[in-house]
């Protein structure tokens, strides 16, 4: 089995926080025009593509899935949180 390096592992989870719901819920901030919404919008996506990015780094150096890499921060219990927002 290969196995992924830091930077696929960064892709894949920078992939996954660029998706089409970010997106949609930036039309919430439609009310802010469309300078406004589209800077609100890159700005988060930025941040939320940095720390899933930052979150496929630490899978990749431990060679530990997302799960797993969870559990190294938040314990047994507190992984159980986070794969019950996953499902």
């Amino acid at each position: 089995m290969k196995k992924t390096s830091n930077f696929e592992n960064g892709l894949i989870w920078f992939g996954a926080g660029v998706s089409i719901a970010e997106i949609i819920t930036g039309t919430y901030f439609a009310p802010l025009g469309f300078k406004k919404g589209f800077m609100a919008m890159l700005v988060g996506h930025i941040i939320g593509a940095v720390l899933l990015y930052m979150a496929g780094i630490i899978g990749g150096r431990t060679e530990k899935s997302a799960m797993e890499t969870v559990k190294m921060s938040f314990g047994q219990k507190g992984g159980l949180f986070f794969v019950l927002l996953n499902v």
